[in-house]
């Protein structure tokens, strides 16, 4: 099935399900490898006691991008748990760095003391053999790795950074995976397995009466852990708030481009087609390439995968078109 939520900058892809968890990542090229392969890189909730991943029932989905651009204003509710959430996800526009903000709003009039879990399901380089994941003290953040794969995974919140993290086994030998740990609300702390791995992080806030917390959370890919730690460094630097700031001017300018050749057609038709070009552009590797499929829902099915469609192949194809609309 199509993903209801793509997210790029031509270099780094994310892909978001209907429930809003990640399930396809690629990365140096659209389309290739995908480091989650259909797996899941999960969010949850835990509030006074009680436990939720976005994925479970109970929960009240609306997927939407913020007008105009390649960064989601996602909102999930949950009723049973008083508790509402924006996702404002973006894909920086210049550096392999994915913005994750989410804003938890208490629905109850009493205050509250939350958790707010991230997982990462990494199949780096699309296979799950030989990956490591490790906490760094250091840096404050979760480290998966493989040759010369990196993604750095950190979060904060108004209380501080990481409040637990767990890394261990998964898929194997009866493991199913650190999110598991985290069901309780709390996690192990063990900073580092390698093998089949996964892990899991959390930060923890204190939501007032009617409140709005916001957490901020990045996974920054690199080529070694020296250049994903530059990058992880570059948002102290700029702010957060800053980068997906400018993320979003990006979009909007890009977007506006032509759009005086579409502005006198009834609406909603100006915005459907702007929304048009940032998908397409959102599937579109930054060195021409074309996306053919965007999910790895087929390998349940077909246990196939579409190529990617390169410059080359666009102009024979675009050729053989013209070609046969001629002799028709």
């Amino acid at each position: 099935m199509p993903r209801p939520l793509v997210l790029s900058n031509g270099n780094l892809y994310v892909a978001y399900d209907a429930t809003f968890t990640i399930r396809d990542l690629t990365w140096p090229y659209v389309g290739q490898p995908n480091h989650l392969s259909g797996n899941r890189a999960r969010l949850g909730l835990w509030l006074d006691g009680h436990f939720s991943w976005l994925s479970d029932e109970g929960w009240q989905r609306e997927p939407a991008y913020e007008p105009d651009t390649l960064i989601t204003a996602a909102s999930a509710e949950h009723a049973g748990l008083q508790v509402r959430l924006l996702l404002r996800d973006g894909v920086h526009h210049r550096h392999d760095i994915l913005l994750r903000q989410i804003e938890v709003t208490n629905c109850s009039s009493a205050g509250r003391e939350g958790r707010l879990f991230l997982t990462h399901d990494f199949h780096i380089a699309e296979t799950d053999i030989g990956d490591t994941a490790f906490y760094n003290p250091f840096l404050d953040a979760i480290i998966h790795y493989k040759r010369d794969y990196y993604f750095l995974i950190a979060a904060r919140s108004e209380a501080g950074g990481i409040y637990q993290y767990a890394t261990g086994i998964k898929q194997f030998g009866g493991a199913e995976g650190t999110w598991r740990d985290a069901e309780d609300g709390s996690l192990s702390m063990n900073p580092v397995a390698q093998g089949s791995v996964d892990s899991a992080l959390s930060v923890r806030f204190q939501l007032p009466p009617n409140g709005t917390v916001p957490i901020r959370a990045w996974m920054c890919a690199g080529h070694s852990l020296e250049e994903a730690r530059r990058l992880h460094a570059l948002i102290t630097d700029e702010g957060f708030e800053n980068m997906l700031r400018d993320t979003r001017h990006y979009w909007v300018s890009w977007s506006d481009r032509g759009m005086d050749r579409v502005a006198t057609l009834p609406a909603p038709l100006p915005a459907i087609f702007r929304r048009s070009l940032l998908t397409i552009r959102a599937n579109s590797d930054a060195r021409g390439a074309i996306l053919a499929a965007n999910d790895s829902d087929i390998m349940e099915t077909a246990r196939r995968t579409i190529p990617t469609c390169g410059p080359a192949t666009v102009r024979w194809s675009q050729q053989r078109s013209i070609e046969q609309a001629t002799r028709r």
